[in-house]
């Protein structure tokens, strides 16, 4: 069985984050901060065995983000805190060598 990878990366400044798969709480973190020498805050695995997962972040006081992943073209997720509080998520790809 392989993994979906979850990279929440830049722009979390002490917010409580919240993210689900599957309607399933994988991470509630009441002050998630990025570490501002890598531009890194938390990496998530979650077990898949292919197909779609539904992936849901909420940041208090940021508009939630909602997105399927095909867990078969796309095993990891990276998402971010634009500087305007959005957040965005980009699918497929490596992640950086120290996640």
């Amino acid at each position: 069985m392989g993994a979906l990878k979850i990279a929440l990366e830049a722009g979390f400044d002490g917010q409580h984050v919240v993210v689900s798969v599957d309607g399933e709480v994988a991470l509630d973190e009441p002050a998630l901060r990025t570490r501002l020498q890598t531009g890194y805050a938390r990496l998530l695995e979650i077990p898949a065995s292919g197909g779609t997962r539904s992936l849901e972040v909420s940041v208090d006081g940021v508009r939630r983000l909602s997105k399927d992943v095909d867990t078969e073209s796309a095993g990891a997720v990276r998402v971010n805190r634009a500087p305007d509080g959005r957040l965005t998520a980009v699918t497929g790809g490596d992640l950086p060598g120290y996640l």
